[in-house]
């Protein structure tokens, strides 16, 4: 029995001092070293134990997972969230209806409280207006009473009334002309007061187109026009212009200068410039003989 074992060709060729040409060519730095060969060879081995092995591992855990479902995430803001919570909270009728009852209440509440708030600030208003308009009334009411005692004029002197306002034959004259004012008769020296509060404007002295010595008072307004008085042949006045009287105040003396038949007061009152009637438009009364002059107009 033949125990060599048998080899194959290259291995035979080699045990017999065979070269290979091409392995006799190469140059010894190419050659690649024996155990170099047997290394890689090795390595490329556990290489491919390795990644099988990881196979292997990957496909059982796989085996052993169980996939999980496809779960559709709802948009946040949608119907479907609403839809989705709904279905993870369990409420029953009464519990809906509880909270329902509780909503209205609720809205009820709000609603009553913001009806008492505009009903209070609407009752302010009309109380703020009512106050204003009550102030006004009683404002419109004191002016009212203010100019009605403003135009009661006093009654300058005592003595009854003699010429009246209007045409008339002058006594001196002895022709029809205006007369401008109201005579007032009177003792010569009788005081002479300010039929109202004024400033006086004017004094005269001499004659003065027959005037004779004179005073005039500005009144100031009074209701739609500008009043004057003025006060003609008066014995001598006690005032200067400028200065302020009040009604009643004593500006002078019945006299009978300028024009004149005897002593007399001549009253005359003007608007806006313009003698008009002292009695005839209100400012006072008619003057009696035994009157004497009183703040009663």
């Amino acid at each position: 029995m033949n125990l060599v074992p048998r080899l194959n060709a290259p291995a035979r060729r080699a045990a017999e001092g065979f070269v290979d040409p091409e392995v006799a060519e190469t140059p010894p730095a190419r050659r690649r070293p024996r155990f170099a060969r047997v290394g890689l060879a090795a390595g490329a081995v556990a290489s491919i134990a390795v990644a099988s092995l990881m196979i292997s591992n990957a496909a059982a855990n796989s085996s052993a997972v169980t996939p999980l479902e496809s779960t559709a995430v709802a948009s946040p803001g949608t119907v479907a969230v609403f839809e989705s919570r709904g279905s993870d909270v369990s409420r029953t009728a009464e519990d809906r209806t509880a909270v329902d009852q509780a909503a209205t209440v609720r809205g009820q509440s709000i609603q009553a409280e913001n009806d008492a708030v505009a009903q209070a600030a609407q009752l302010s208003v009309l109380q703020s207006r009512s106050s204003s308009m009550t102030e006004a009334s009683d404002a419109i009411t004191a002016q009212a009473k203010k100019l009605a005692n403003k135009k009661n004029f006093l009654i300058p002197t005592a003595g009854a009334l003699g010429s009246p306002f209007g045409m008339r034959l002058h006594p001196i004259l002895h022709y029809w002309r205006m007369h401008d004012g109201d005579d007032i008769g009177g003792a010569c020296g009788q005081p002479i007061y300010a039929t109202q509060d004024g400033v006086v404007i004017k004094t005269e002295s001499g004659y003065n187109g027959g005037s004779g010595n004179n005073v005039e008072i500005e009144h100031g307004q009074i209701g739609s026009v500008d009043v004057r008085s003025d006060y003609f042949h008066m014995n001598k006045f006690i005032v200067q212009v400028g200065q302020t009287v009040r009604r009643g105040d004593l500006i002078g003396y019945v006299g009978d200068t300028g024009l004149s038949t005897a002593c007399h007061l001549h009253f005359q009152v003007r608007e806006n410039t313009v003698p008009v009637d002292p009695i005839g438009n209100g400012y006072i009364k008619s003057p009696n003989a035994d009157a004497a002059p009183t703040t009663e107009g």
